[in-house]
């Protein structure tokens, strides 16, 4: 039977179900920063060019119009690290200027310009980079201190903190700030997050050395902002004269119209609950593939877990497709809270045999080291599941569904940069395990690129590579099967 045929008789979509109501609590969390905001606004680049249209590295005049237009507004500028403290103060607008790594550009093009306009600003340091060639020196630390900036810590060296053991972790983050207090003194400093990257053990490892953290999701900064996971929006073409009314209305019109596309992305997507055997048609490395007419939806794939909320930062959405179809991971965070959802998609010319379309959703609360949630997974129906924390390293998880049975399941560092992870499901008799390491090329940019081997239904090795928080994946089995991934974090 043709795929055509094969979709006219696939069980109907269904309305509004639980796939719609974790499309609608996401919509909540992104909806609650919003709400919250007094508002907070952290502009953040990392240097000033002459004469580029880049907004990470704006010109002088392209900075001094988004002084202009927040200025037009009443906004007030403070310093990252007062920025919390203010919006409790009430009155106009907020806006923090930071700058992270250092760059020299800061002292050279920044400082004229704000320091002419009365503008404070914050720059947060990679303190291994301080007096090296292109970096800020102490000595121009010491000039934008006295001009009534601060200086922030960006980590000892830059390293991509979610890849790394506790240990590495209080390593980097304590170099650093001993060093900026040996330097200018002890101060309540915030730290921005390399690459914005963070989870639950990052976050503990900055609170016990910084009062503030700063993250790169997008979002406005509200007195009841999470303390150690702040937004800073990447910069986008609002950063000219359109950022005054985002600061004023307090809306930050990135993270709504990711609301409205994660409600697309849910509500139509993630529906067809079929009814069969559990543990039929297996996503492995790829989406589920095109069945037979009538075919039970696909389980998730192992890797999928509902109480994800300790290795998560702010949100994650993970797609991963190969020549059977596709399969889409989505999870946000929210305090103690994250709501997941994943769906597979069968393509048209998909190979046949391996089940429908697939879907499932759940809904976490961390309570101190265990994460407790509940779930619904199409085919499977509704359970609920535990993860323990182990010892800051990652977690372990058990959950279960009326349909699956169990599915058990770890992740850990391992050693710094290299992770482990596997997981069993015994009614099905599936197992799938890997570890990942990164590879020992460009540590100035956090070892961006890393190998795994692993096997899922069969043998493989994945090459990444990660851009910033995000990461671009490949994967190829033993049976020849291609797979690409893209993974957004933020």
């Amino acid at each position: 039977m043709d795929g055509q045929a094969d979709r006219r008789h696939r069980p109907p979509r269904r309305g509004l179900n639980a796939a719609a109501a974790a499309g609608l609590a996401i919509v909540v969390l992104q909806a609650a920063a919003v709400a919250w905001a007094a508002s907070g606004l952290v502009l953040t680049f990392h240097r000033v060019a002459r004469g580029t249209a880049i907004t990470y590295s704006p010109s002088v005049e392209s900075l001094a119009r988004t002084v202009a237009s927040l200025r037009a507004e009443g906004a007030r500028f403070v310093t990252a690290s007062t920025l919390i403290a203010a919006l409790a103060e009430g009155g106009p607008p907020l806006v923090a200027i930071a700058f992270d790594d250092g760059d020299e550009s800061v002292y050279h093009e920044a400082l004229p310009l704000l320091r002419g306009l009365g503008v404070p600003a914050t720059v947060f340091v990679i303190t291994e980079r301080i007096d090296r060639p292109g970096s800020l020196t102490r000595m121009q630390l010491d000039a934008l201190l006295a001009a009534g900036w601060e200086v922030g810590s960006h980590g000892a060296a830059h390293a991509a903190l979610t890849d790394l053991t506790p240990a590495g972790v209080a390593r980097d983050l304590g170099e650093a700030a001993a060093a900026l207090d040996a330097w200018f003194g002890p101060a309540p400093r915030c730290v921005a997050y390399p690459f914005g990257l963070h989870d639950a053990r990052v976050r503990a490892a900055a609170a016990a050395l910084h009062p503030c953290a700063f993250t790169t999701a997008t979002g406005i900064v509200g007195a009841g902002s999470d303390p150690l996971a702040l937004p800073r929006p990447v910069s986008s073409v609002l950063d000219g004269r359109g950022v005054g009314w985002r600061a004023a209305s307090g809306a930050d019109p990135v993270a709504l119209a990711v609301s409205v596309a994660l409600v697309g992305w849910v509500l139509p997507g993630t529906a067809a609950a079929g009814s069969g055997p559990a543990g039929t048609g297996a996503a492995g490395t790829g989406a589920a593939a095109a069945g037979a007419a009538g075919a039970p939806p696909a389980s998730p794939p192992l890797r999928w877990q509902p109480t994800a909320w300790r290795l998560l930062g702010d949100g994650r959405y993970a797609v991963e497709a190969d020549r059977g179809g596709v399969h889409e991971a989505l999870a946000v965070r929210g305090g103690d809270w994250s709501v997941q959802a994943w769906r597979a998609r069968v393509l048209p010319w998909g190979e046949p045999g391996e089940g429908g379309d697939g879907g499932a959703v759940s809904v976490a609360r961390a309570l101190g080291d265990l994460t407790v949630a509940g779930a619904w997974v199409a085919g499977e129906g509704p359970g609920a599941g535990i993860a323990v924390d182990l010892a800051a390293r990652g977690e372990a998880w058990a959950w279960w569904t009326v349909g699956g049975g169990w599915r058990l399941g770890l992740e850990a560092l391992i050693v710094d940069r290299v992770r482990l992870w596997a997981a069993w499901q015994p009614r099905a008799g599936r197992a799938a395990a890997e570890v990942r390491a990164a590879l020992p090329v460009w540590p100035d940019e956090g070892y961006p690129l890393s190998l795994a081997v692993g096997h899922d239904q069969a043998p493989y090795v994945r090459l990444a590579a990660r851009i910033g928080a995000h990461e671009l994946g490949l994967a190829i089995d033993t049976r020849g099967r291609l797979s690409t991934g893209l993974l957004l974090r933020w």
